[in-house]
């Protein structure tokens, strides 16, 4: 279980640092990865970790705000 739950932090860890990636394509790219991790059994250990889910919420935040507008189309999938 702590496995699952640290490989989903270094998952997550590992899209939101994409997210600032110069790409819009790579960008959109994580967004979609993203959303599939929070729609999965993952999203369990993000209920309980304020932490990475505040990392969250601040990369929805700046992607909804993106230049390219495929990117802040995406993130309003979430």
């Amino acid at each position: 279980m702590d496995r699952d739950r640290n490989a989903a932090q270094h998952g997550i860890a590992t899209l939101l640092g994409k997210l600032n990636d110069p790409d819009p394509d790579i960008r959109f790219m994580q967004l979609s990865d993203l959303a599939a991790i929070l729609n999965g059994p993952a999203s369990v250990y993000i209920k309980s970790d304020s932490h990475t889910a505040a990392r969250l919420i601040e990369g929805l935040l700046k992607a909804l705000s993106d230049q390219n507008g495929e990117v802040q189309n995406q993130a309003l999938k979430w």
